[in-house]
């Protein structure tokens, strides 16, 4: 299908928002305004009108859909908080939070959000500070199965200044060269406490350094070789991003709306930094896209809107939580987010983000709720530079990994690669909806460190061309089964 960008953006940003649009065709995308104030200004029925209108967008389209404007959650803290709220504990933290000072601040909530219930008591709920998380995946999984078909992207921004500079910097990593080949790693690998973490220190080593591509350098700073104090952790983090890094990940209680400590305070206090490269944040931590509350008011704009919006510093895309979250679980996610950008560099940001929530879920869905709750603030078809990747960046993992399938969804030919962790017969085959086997792609020995490559043409077994609709590709290696859908399109 042809590639277009649903652009939702109140009326009067149409204008500022005319180079980002440009740009987008200039990169494929044909541009679809939405805007608004078109929509209803009851914030349910939004949710409804525009869910409904990038299903029909989505026909026949290889669709990208950017919200521009910030969310708020004012709903679920205000206007309806004794749904949300559980009576007992969760209602004394309500009350903390609004004897610190939250304030309603429904006008900054241009584009709504949606929210899914976690009233579980603390700390098991995933949500930690609130009953409930925000997240914008319900508008990317329009067929309500659980799976995004559709890259959604934000522009957190509330006012006309934001947009101007968040534009800008868009504009400048297209056409900027790219910093050095480096990746930099956040890692707390000690406890609240001080004591040693070292599970943190294994997920790191596991999920993130393998994964970092050949031809590049990672720079890991971890808390227990810097230590506790402040201004030690700022310098830190200051030389590393003040040398340029491409790429940062962050494995480490950096939540926007917590403790001080664990890289949260010298987060804020690195945004200051000028001229500083700019680079693309695997916030794989608590909150860290939590853009528009803090536990404490008194931090003002969150650590994420001042990355993206500051016209002489920052990030250029932020892909994080909204709320709390474990270690295992984002070390996965930064694994797969990893091997998406960096297996495709040419490829859109946005898409690279989409097919990694496809990937965990497909292997992990025990993690569904961790992925829901992963945003992508930033312009979906930023792509990383063309120009300074290494032509072997695709990293191949020795374990078995099914990647997703490029192009997906496809109207003639897509891609279907796959690895294994060990040496030993594997299949791959392609399913219908109904779970009968189409055809047999690979049936044969496989080895570690190999990726596989296959090449599917939309026909069966005997080689006669099947028709539009939904497939599976499963592969068995090893004692695992894996499996991701592909959308045929004709």
């Amino acid at each position: 299908g042809v590639r277009r960008c649903l652009y939702v953006v109140p009326n009067v940003w149409q204008e500022d928002l005319e180079p980002l649009m440009s740009l987008g065709e200039t990169r494929g995308y044909g541009r679809i305004f939405l805007a608004r104030e078109s929509l209803s200004a009851d914030p349910a029925t939004f949710r409804a009108e525009l869910r409904a209108r990038i299903a029909t967008e989505s026909q026949n389209t290889a669709l990208s859909v950017l919200l521009v404007g910030s969310s708020n959650d004012y709903e679920p803290m205000f206007d309806d908080w004794q749904t949300w709220w559980p009576a007992g504990e969760w209602r004394t933290v309500r009350q903390g939070y609004l004897d610190q000072g939250y304030v309603r601040q429904a006008e900054r909530d241009i584009i709504p959000t949606w929210y899914a219930a976690d009233p579980r008591p603390q700390p098991d709920g995933m949500s930690w500070f609130r009953p409930y998380f925000d997240t914008d995946f319900p508008y990317s999984d329009w067929t309500g199965d659980g799976v995004p078909d559709v890259v959604v992207a934000r522009a957190p921004v509330a006012t006309q200044a934001e947009l101007v500079a968040w534009i800008a910097n868009v504009l400048e990593f297209e056409y900027v060269p790219r910093p050095p080949l480096r990746i930099g790693v956040w890692a707390n690998d000690s406890d609240w406490s001080g004591n040693s973490g070292l599970f943190v220190t294994d997920l790191v080593n596991e999920h993130v350094l393998p994964f970092v591509p050949s031809g590049y350098t990672s720079d890991v700073l971890w808390t227990s070789q810097i230590g506790g104090v402040h201004s030690l952790r700022e310098a830190a983090l200051r030389s590393q991003i003040g040398s340029g890094v491409e790429t940062v990940v962050t494995l480490a209680t950096i939540s926007t709306r917590y403790r001080t400590g664990d890289f949260h305070r010298e987060t804020f206090a690195v945004t200051s930094i000028p001229f500083s490269p700019r680079f693309v944040m695997i916030g794989t931590t608590c909150d860290v896209g939590g853009f528009n509350r803090t536990h404490n008011p008194s931090y003002g704009v969150p650590a994420g809107v001042r990355f993206l919006t500051a016209q002489d510093r920052g990030a250029i895309t932020w892909i994080a939580p909204s709320a709390g979250s474990w270690q295992e679980g984002d070390a996965v996610i930064a694994q797969a987010l990893l091997i998406e950008i960096y297996g495709q560099p040419q490829r859109a940001l946005g898409t690279s983000f989409l097919e990694a929530q496809q990937a965990v879920l497909a292997s992990r869905p025990d993690l569904s709720d961790l992925v829901q709750s992963f945003g992508f603030s930033g312009c979906p078809f930023t792509r990383l530079s063309t120009n300074d990747v290494p032509t072997d960046a695709l990293v191949v993992p020795r374990q078995t990994f099914l990647y997703p399938s490029v192009p997906n969804p496809f109207n003639a030919t897509t891609e279907i690669r796959f690895s294994v962790g060990e040496s030993g017969r594997a299949t791959l085959d392609v399913f219908d909806v109904r779970g009968a086997r189409i055809r047999r792609l690979f049936d044969g020995l496989a080895h570690p460190g190999q990726l596989q490559r296959l090449v599917w043409v939309g026909t069966d077994a005997v080689g006669r061309p099947v028709s539009s609709g939904v497939y599976f590709v499963h592969l068995n290696a090893g004692g695992k089964a894996l499996s991701h859908k592909l959308t045929l399109l004709k």
